[in-house]
């Protein structure tokens, strides 16, 4: 007669039970010659291999072992502190946000210079001669639209020195771009500035050496270092108009803008002012070359135009 084999949810074997419902104590089967296995002993043998296998897994998942998922709890040893785990090879940690920021590993980093790294925003390092000869070449370019003509008109000229490294097509470009915006001294359409390239004009910007500056600038003393208005003569310092300065926190634009509308501002006839305020703009007739005097820079006669 055929016989079944039960087993109790405890793991252990139940008695054996014949076909007619009778039971007996179960028979220890005979073990059969050699080193082959029946099919009952390769079935046993399977289960065991289940059985310790299954039960490392489950260990692995008390110890913290395994890589913690989105979502979920980290597992903690028996201190309360977290357990030390591994991040998968294909995840990105969440950035901190009290570091600073890095590239990602599949993005390589840009090659960047230790000087541009310092100084990103800082002007290019420009050598200005501290002597030059005197001698300029004029502007000429072709490049500067025509400006529409409302009010005043005031023809200006761009000349720059020699020995000064500083293209004058580029700054007469540079100088009506800056009169052109509503914000500067035309905008209200009461004057209007014409860039001459030869001819007469009614005033001239010499860009030059600090000493050529200092004599164009006399009986003023610039010391070297500032620009003047004196005259028909707008004399700007080289170095200013390179290097701006440091309170303008590398915005060499702004700058050259603000020194442009302050030194033609004194040529139609505006005084310097003072700050208004802590934290206000600084008006374009502040000297702001020598500092913001507690305003915020500002390189337009009407910045809310």
């Amino acid at each position: 007669m055929r016989e079944s084999k039960g087993r109790r949810s405890d793991g252990t074997e139940s008695a054996t039970r014949r076909s007619g419902g009778a039971s007996r104590a179960r028979r220890a089967l005979p073990r059969e010659p050699g080193p082959s296995l029946t099919r009952r002993g390769w079935t046993s043998l399977v289960t065991a291999i289940c059985l310790v296998v299954a039960a490392g897994v489950v260990g692995l998942g008390w110890t913290g072992a395994t890589t913690a998922r989105p979502g979920r709890a980290v597992p903690q040893a028996a201190s309360g502190l977290p357990v030390q785990q591994s991040a998968p090879a294909e995840s990105t940690p969440a950035p901190d946000p009290s570091a600073s920021a890095q590239p990602s590993s599949t993005s390589p980093e840009p090659k960047k210079s230790p000087k541009a790294e310092q100084s990103s925003t800082a002007p290019a390092a420009v050598k200005i001669p501290k002597h030059g000869s005197g001698k300029y070449t004029r502007a000429t370019t072709t490049k500067i639209p025509k400006p529409k003509k409302r009010g005043q008109i005031i023809r200006y000229a761009v000349k720059v020195e020699k020995e000064v490294p500083v293209d004058a097509n580029e700054a007469a470009e540079f100088m009506a771009a800056t009169f052109a915006d509503k914000r500067s001294w035309g905008g209200d359409g009461s004057l209007t500035f014409v860039f001459v390239p030869k001819g007469e004009v009614d005033v001239t910007a010499y860009i030059s050496t600090p000493d050529t500056t200092d004599k164009h600038c006399l009986p003023s003393d610039t010391g070297g270092k500032v620009s003047c208005r004196n005259g028909a003569k707008v004399a700007l310092n080289a170095n200013r108009w390179t290097q701006g300065v440091p309170h303008f926190d590398g915005d060499l634009v702004s700058y050259k803008q603000y020194l442009v509308n302050h030194e033609f501002g004194h040529f139609i006839g505006h005084g310097h002012a003072t700050c208004p305020g802590k934290g206000k703009l600084a008006p374009v007739m502040v000297q702001q070359t020598h500092g913001l005097f507690g305003c915020k820079k500002n390189p337009w006669p009407s910045p809310k135009r």
